[in-house]
Protein backbone atom coordinates (compact mmCIF):
# COMPACT_ATOMS: atom_id res chain seq x y z
CA UNK A 1 0.00 0.00 0.00
CA UNK A 2 1.30 3.47 -0.81
CA UNK A 3 0.24 6.86 0.39
CA UNK A 4 0.43 10.13 -1.47
CA UNK A 5 -1.18 13.48 -2.05
CA UNK A 6 -3.74 13.43 -4.84
CA UNK A 7 -4.36 16.44 -7.01
CA UNK A 8 -2.32 19.26 -8.37
CA UNK A 9 -0.58 21.95 -6.36
CA UNK A 10 0.63 25.27 -7.74
CA UNK A 11 0.36 23.97 -11.32
CA UNK A 12 2.79 21.15 -10.47
CA UNK A 13 1.99 17.98 -12.37
CA UNK A 14 0.69 14.98 -10.49
CA UNK A 15 2.18 11.59 -11.18
CA UNK A 16 -0.22 9.29 -13.14
CA UNK A 17 -0.52 7.09 -10.05
CA UNK A 18 -2.17 10.04 -8.28
CA UNK A 19 0.83 10.53 -6.01
CA UNK A 20 2.14 14.09 -6.04
CA UNK A 21 5.75 14.08 -7.23
CA UNK A 22 6.61 17.21 -5.22
CA UNK A 23 5.54 18.46 -1.82
CA UNK A 24 3.26 21.49 -1.99
CA UNK A 25 5.14 24.39 -0.42
CA UNK A 26 4.51 28.06 -1.03
CA UNK A 27 7.55 29.90 -2.31
CA UNK A 28 8.03 33.43 -1.00
CA UNK A 29 10.19 35.72 -3.14
CA UNK A 30 11.20 39.33 -2.50
CA UNK A 31 13.33 41.94 -4.27
CA UNK A 32 16.47 43.09 -2.44
CA UNK A 33 19.61 45.08 -3.16
CA UNK A 34 22.95 43.30 -3.39
CA UNK A 35 25.08 45.02 -0.72
CA UNK A 36 28.31 43.56 -2.09
CA UNK A 37 30.57 44.63 -4.92
CA UNK A 38 30.45 41.11 -6.38
CA UNK A 39 27.54 39.54 -8.26
CA UNK A 40 25.43 36.79 -6.70
CA UNK A 41 24.63 33.67 -8.72
CA UNK A 42 21.26 32.01 -9.14
CA UNK A 43 20.91 29.43 -6.35
CA UNK A 44 23.50 31.05 -4.08
CA UNK A 45 22.58 31.54 -0.43
CA UNK A 46 22.77 35.05 1.00
CA UNK A 47 22.41 36.72 4.40
CA UNK A 48 19.66 39.35 4.54
CA UNK A 49 19.81 42.52 6.65
CA UNK A 50 17.68 45.62 7.03
CA UNK A 51 19.99 48.57 6.55
CA UNK A 52 19.43 52.20 5.55
CA UNK A 53 15.68 51.67 5.17
CA UNK A 54 15.94 48.71 2.78
CA UNK A 55 16.55 44.97 2.77
CA UNK A 56 19.97 44.02 1.46
CA UNK A 57 21.66 40.73 0.62
CA UNK A 58 25.31 40.06 1.33
CA UNK A 59 27.74 37.18 1.35
CA UNK A 60 27.33 34.70 4.21
CA UNK A 61 30.12 35.07 6.76
CA UNK A 62 31.14 32.25 9.08
CA UNK A 63 29.89 34.34 12.02
CA UNK A 64 26.39 34.46 10.47
CA UNK A 65 25.90 30.69 10.59
CA UNK A 66 28.27 29.00 13.07
CA UNK A 67 29.29 29.28 16.69
CA UNK A 68 27.77 29.01 20.15
CA UNK A 69 26.34 32.55 20.10
CA UNK A 70 24.59 32.34 16.71
CA UNK A 71 20.87 32.05 17.38
CA UNK A 72 19.42 32.73 13.97
CA UNK A 73 18.97 35.17 11.16
CA UNK A 74 17.24 35.77 7.87
CA UNK A 75 18.67 34.09 4.80
CA UNK A 76 17.66 33.76 1.17
CA UNK A 77 18.46 31.86 -2.00
CA UNK A 78 18.97 33.95 -5.13
CA UNK A 79 16.17 33.34 -7.63
CA UNK A 80 18.31 34.92 -10.35
CA UNK A 81 21.78 36.32 -10.86
CA UNK A 82 22.03 39.68 -9.08
CA UNK A 83 24.61 42.17 -10.33
CA UNK A 84 27.09 43.80 -7.95
CA UNK A 85 25.26 46.58 -6.06
CA UNK A 86 22.14 45.80 -8.16
CA UNK A 87 18.68 44.60 -7.20
CA UNK A 88 17.20 41.16 -7.77
CA UNK A 89 14.84 38.48 -6.53
CA UNK A 90 15.63 36.28 -3.54
CA UNK A 91 13.57 33.34 -2.22
CA UNK A 92 12.82 33.50 1.52
CA UNK A 93 11.26 30.04 1.69
CA UNK A 94 9.75 27.28 -0.40
CA UNK A 95 10.80 24.70 -2.95
CA UNK A 96 13.73 26.52 -4.54
CA UNK A 97 16.70 25.78 -6.77
CA UNK A 98 19.88 25.99 -4.70
CA UNK A 99 23.51 25.71 -5.67
CA UNK A 100 24.95 22.39 -4.45
CA UNK A 101 28.35 22.34 -2.76
CA UNK A 102 28.74 18.59 -2.29
CA UNK A 103 27.16 15.28 -3.33
CA UNK A 104 24.65 14.93 -0.48
CA UNK A 105 22.07 12.17 -0.74
CA UNK A 106 18.31 12.78 -0.65
CA UNK A 107 16.71 13.38 2.75
CA UNK A 108 19.56 15.14 4.51
CA UNK A 109 19.33 18.45 6.38
CA UNK A 110 21.34 21.19 4.71
CA UNK A 111 23.42 24.17 5.77
CA UNK A 112 25.12 26.97 3.85
CA UNK A 113 28.85 27.05 3.26
CA UNK A 114 30.02 30.50 4.26
CA UNK A 115 31.50 32.72 1.55
CA UNK A 116 30.25 30.48 -1.32
CA UNK A 117 26.59 30.28 -0.28
CA UNK A 118 26.38 26.68 -1.53
CA UNK A 119 24.22 24.15 0.31
CA UNK A 120 25.91 21.08 1.78
CA UNK A 121 24.89 18.29 4.14
CA UNK A 122 24.80 19.27 7.82
CA UNK A 123 26.23 16.76 10.29
CA UNK A 124 24.16 15.80 13.34
CA UNK A 125 26.45 17.59 15.80
CA UNK A 126 27.24 20.49 13.48
CA UNK A 127 26.65 23.89 15.10
CA UNK A 128 25.82 25.54 11.77
CA UNK A 129 22.29 26.79 11.18
CA UNK A 130 20.14 24.29 9.26
CA UNK A 131 18.41 25.96 6.30
CA UNK A 132 16.49 23.19 4.60
CA UNK A 133 16.32 19.62 3.43
CA UNK A 134 17.40 17.87 0.28
CA UNK A 135 14.08 16.24 -0.51
CA UNK A 136 14.02 15.13 -4.13
CA UNK A 137 17.42 14.42 -5.65
CA UNK A 138 21.06 14.08 -4.67
CA UNK A 139 23.14 17.24 -4.88
CA UNK A 140 26.04 17.68 -7.24
CA UNK A 141 28.87 20.08 -6.53
CA UNK A 142 28.14 23.26 -8.49
CA UNK A 143 24.73 22.12 -9.80
CA UNK A 144 21.29 23.66 -9.22
CA UNK A 145 18.92 21.36 -7.34
CA UNK A 146 15.46 21.65 -5.77
CA UNK A 147 15.51 21.85 -1.99
CA UNK A 148 12.89 22.64 0.63
CA UNK A 149 14.20 25.86 2.15
CA UNK A 150 13.21 28.09 5.04
CA UNK A 151 15.30 31.23 5.48
CA UNK A 152 13.63 32.24 8.74
CA UNK A 153 16.20 30.52 10.96
CA UNK A 154 15.48 30.90 14.66
CA UNK A 155 17.82 28.43 16.34
CA UNK A 156 20.64 25.98 15.78
CA UNK A 157 21.37 22.47 16.92
CA UNK A 158 23.63 22.23 19.95
CA UNK A 159 26.96 20.51 19.47
CA UNK A 160 26.41 17.26 21.36
CA UNK A 161 29.93 16.03 20.62
CA UNK A 162 31.50 18.85 22.67
CA UNK A 163 30.10 17.29 25.74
Amino acid sequence: MSFGIRGSFGNEATHPSGVCSQLPMETVTVTVRNADTTAKSKGQGVHLEFSGGEWTADIIAAGDITGATVLGGLFGVCAETIAASGTGKVHLKGRVEALGGDTSAVGLPLKFEHTTGEVVAAAEDDESLKVGINGEEALTDGGLHPIYFDGFILTRETDTAAG
